[in-house]
């Protein structure tokens, strides 16, 4: 199974990123554990760069999606990324310019936590971004319905 890349920036600059790896509970045929996936996410800000494993839900990586949708297609408004679990807290607001602030919050498992915000963003970072979340959403698809 390959893994699924969700890139929010550039690889090279400022970014966050997840890297989508492989169902949590792969034998799980019910939605409330067959809805996990491992995750890793990486961050890179100003001179800061970290990544950490996370286990994400689906629907928060599907709200997410279609959040980034509506900010794309009105070029304003916000979209928001907070797993259950704290590994990740994203908020992204777009101004009718295009501009994207793009700021967050990354926890390890001992709890260490970066905030950040990155910068030179703008809507065009939006579409591979979204692309790539579909693309994920295909390959992991939760079981089941919520209960």
């Amino acid at each position: 199974m390959t893994p699924s890349s969700v890139l929010l920036g550039s690889e090279g600059g400022e970014h966050i990123g997840l890297i989508l790896r492989a169902p949590s509970h792969p034998d799980a045929s019910d939605f409330r554990d067959g809805g996990w996936v491992s995750a890793s996410i990486s961050v890179r800000a100003g001179c800061f760069t970290g990544t950490l494993g996370a286990s994400l839900r689906i629907e928060e990586l599907a709200d997410f999606r279609d959040e980034l949708r509506a900010v794309h297609d009105t070029l304003q408004g916000t979209a928001q990324l907070d797993s259950l679990e704290d590994w990740i807290s994203l908020t992204i607001r777009c101004t009718r310019t295009g501009t994207l602030t793009v700021t967050g919050e990354a926890t390890d498992a001992l709890e260490n936590r970066l905030r950040f915000e990155l910068h030179g963003l703008d809507q065009s970072h939006l579409p591979p971004a979204m692309a790539a979340l579909e693309d994920g959403l295909r390959e992991f698809p939760a079981p089941g319905t919520p209960t």
